[in-house]
């Protein structure tokens, strides 16, 4: 769905003015000009500042709006997803018992269905992005506002990026889904006795899951990556003797980004071990064959790999987790 755009052109015009103000009143202190005038600047331009201050809390409400519709609709589509795939599962269960061919077409019709949805939340991902793209990297102290006026605004849009980051893990999970829906496909042909397997198919079969799990280690030590560079923030932070209430808010942003991080790869590897145990059972023919029984092989150490380094992460979250605690007590 299209969302309406925010954008920071309004903003931008009254940020310029706070800028000029401001370098006028410096001019006229420097010149040790009149000091009622230059006090009279100064109201003025507190009060532009906390118009401006308004402004940014405005238009961030509005975007996080949207993101809520958006929120919304990911968590309804990942729930229809979901649902989907349990019938498929409970197609192939039932398939197995009474050899109802119409249950196959019920299995097949499910990675479609899913995939629809999938790009339904890629496509309404993409709409709420580009409606406040000019606020995600907008810095308007960089434009001349005084700190001051822009931390509210900065907390709430770190909030609704950590926020998003959560959804982006969801939309994720659906895409799993599909990855699952069509592993069932197979198993419900490979039952299907009208239709014999040639090892070639299964070695290629074994080939792509193979490959699909490598991708996910990948990524998962990635995340750890990620993770750690997060924890490096947070620690140092608590080694400080002092701390202030906007760095601590930063450290809690590095916390739900780790947060975000491990549910990523917890879902990618609860995802990876059911397609590789539904392989298994769909290629239970071929499995001495050499192929693909290396090919399986290296999917079972790939991820066993995920899930180790799904612990580690899991252990830098609770080592973070003390030094906030830690950060916290020196908030002043």
């Amino acid at each position: 769905m299209p969302y309406a755009p925010v954008k920071t052109t309004s903003v931008d015009v009254l940020v310029r003015s706070f800028k000029e103000l401001n370098s006028e009143i410096k001019e006229l202190e420097k010149k040790k000009g009149d000091k009622k005038k230059v006090a009279d600047l100064k109201k003025e331009l507190d009060e532009k500042g906390k118009k401006i201050e308004k402004k940014l809390g405005d238009d961030i409400k509005a975007i996080h709006a949207n993101g809520k519709k958006h929120f919304q609709n990911v968590d309804q589509w990942l729930g229809q997803a979901e649902g989907f795939l349990k019938t498929a599962k409970e197609s192939v269960t039932k398939f197995e018992k009474t050899k109802d061919h119409s249950l196959v077409l019920v299995v097949e019709g499910g990675p479609a269905t899913i995939r629809h949805l999938l790009d339904e939340a890629n496509s309404d991902a993409d709409d709420f992005g580009k409606s406040w793209f000019e606020y995600r990297a907008y810095n308007p102290t960089s434009q001349g506002l005084d700190d001051k006026y822009a931390k509210s605004f900065a907390k709430a849009r770190m909030d609704l990026m950590g926020e998003s980051k959560g959804y982006g893990a969801k939309v994720g999970k659906i895409e799993n889904l599909v990855s699952e829906a069509q592993s069932l496909v197979k198993l419900v042909k490979s039952l299907d006795q009208r239709e014999l397997h040639d090892i070639e198919d299964d070695r290629k079969d074994a080939k792509q899951v193979a490959a699909g799990i490598a991708k996910i280690k990948k990524d998962a030590d990635i995340s750890k990556g990620k993770a750690e560079s997060n924890a490096k923030g947070i620690a140092g932070t608590a080694s400080q003797t002092s701390c202030t209430k906007e760095l601590f808010q930063t450290c809690q942003s590095f916390m739900k980004n780790m947060i975000s991080l491990d549910k990523g790869v917890r879902n990618d590897l609860l995802s990876a071990q059911k397609i590789l145990d539904t392989t298994k059972k769909t290629l239970a023919d071929h499995l001495k064959d050499g192929v693909i029984a290396k090919e399986l092989a290296d999917a079972d150490r790939d991820l066993a790999a995920v899930q180790k380094t799904s612990d580690e992460i899991r252990k830098i979250i609770v080592a973070s987790t003390k030094d906030l605690a830690a950060a916290q007590k020196k908030v002043k």
